[in-house]
């Protein structure tokens, strides 16, 4: 018996061995992301503190840096995820062949304006398009004045502002001028980096709103949480149905919600979204007809209440990653619909994010799971 005692006591002590070194193992787990700055106040100001309270001993930090970097990162294996509000190009997808993109949050990017004696303004996708092509360059040019009557808008210059580094941003706001402005497309065209015909490039979303704020007569495009936290004044574009909007989350969800499927590893586009008015049928409808009909009426309400620059970001991950259990925990938390209630809850990002649609969402489990 003492034999026996013995052998179960030195089991025992294995086994608490083995246990403690599982557990310093689980304390030091840790997971690296870079990349989007659009994203970046979501993930860490509620996605990683949210996941670091239930899941003790998990350290999750995020550095930022722009889309562009997100990608190469991922790429090089230099963080366990990249983030990127841009869908990675062909070349990119080929660089990291292993990679599968996760669309795992909801929010818009918008120009913002600061111009003295003007609290609120209204543009069209061409007119927008002309400024940053530098064929209107005062604010009191006439195809301002048309959209905005009764506001006194002087003479001031207008001063461009542009992301000067690689940004998913820079890839929504002249993916929306291409879709607007065909010559804009022929000669500008659309992706993370351009050549801007005028204005001036500063890095970060951080840096164009900096540059906003300090600028009278300025013009510059963000994503929506530093248009709410550096209290600029967003410009209401109009959308497709003939609707100015603000790049608020109310926008965001209604572009978003137009999303019927989503085909594995995309990110859905839901730039400049069409608009179909919908003329009730002559005469007594059947039910098949009536149901169809209500279904349109719903459709061209979401597509009349879209912000014409919302966007999805990704999570890009490797399927060959060291850290794939924890990545999986960690995103399968951030999509949750839990989780995804909560981004537009909360005071310090009221009006920035909009849950994610439970079409995405549910693609999104499935990808997770399959990493």
């Amino acid at each position: 018996m003492k034999h026996r005692a013995a052998r179960l006591a030195a089991v025992g002590a294995v086994v608490a061995a083995a246990f403690a070194v599982s557990a310093s193992a689980a304390a030091a787990t840790s997971i690296t992301i870079a990349g989007s700055t659009l994203v970046l106040p979501l993930v860490t100001g509620q996605f990683i503190p949210d996941y670091q309270a239930a899941n003790s001993g998990t350290t999750v930090t995020d550095s930022g840096g722009g889309s562009t970097l997100g990608i190469t990162d991922i790429s090089s294996k230099l963080v366990d995820i990249g983030t990127s509000d841009a869908p990675m190009s062909f070349t990119q997808a080929e660089g990291c062949s292993l990679c599968v993109q996760i669309p795992w949050a909801l929010s818009a990017t918008g120009p913002d304006f600061n111009l003295s004696g003007v609290t609120s303004l209204k543009l069209t996708g061409p007119v927008l398009a002309a400024i940053y092509e530098g064929k209107i360059v005062s604010w009191n040019d006439a195809r301002i004045a048309k959209l905005n009557p009764g506001v006194n808008l002087p003479s001031t210059s207008i001063s461009v502002i542009y992301r000067s580094d690689g940004s998913g941003d820079t890839y929504v706001f002249t993916n929306y001028l291409s879709d607007v402005d065909p010559q804009w497309k022929q000669e500008v065209g659309a992706s993370t980096q351009v050549n801007f015909p005028v204005g001036t490039g500063e890095k970060g979303n951080s840096g164009v709103a900096a540059a906003i704020k300090a600028t009278n007569g300025a013009i510059g495009y963000v994503s929506t949480f530093y248009t709410v936290n550096d209290s600029l004044t967003p410009i209401a574009i109009q959308n497709a149905a003939g609707k100015y909007v603000l790049p608020y989350s109310a926008g965001q969800e209604d572009a978003a919600l137009l999303v019927k499927s989503v085909a594995a590893g995309t990110e859905p586009l839901i730039v400049d979204p069409p608009y179909k008015a919908v003329k009730k049928p002559k005469g007594k409808l059947s039910k098949a007809k009536e149901k169809a009909y209500k279904a349109a009426l719903v459709i061209a309400k979401e597509e009349a209440g879209a912000y014409p620059l919302s966007t999805f970001t990704d999570a890009i991950v490797r399927s060959d990653g060291a850290q794939v259990p924890s990545v999986q925990s960690f995103l399968t938390f951030a999509v949750s619909a839990a989780e995804q209630a909560k981004v537009d809850s909360l005071a310090s990002y009221a009006n920035s994010y909009a849950p994610l649609p439970p079409v995405v969402r549910k693609e999104d489990q499935k990808e997770i799971a399959a990493l």
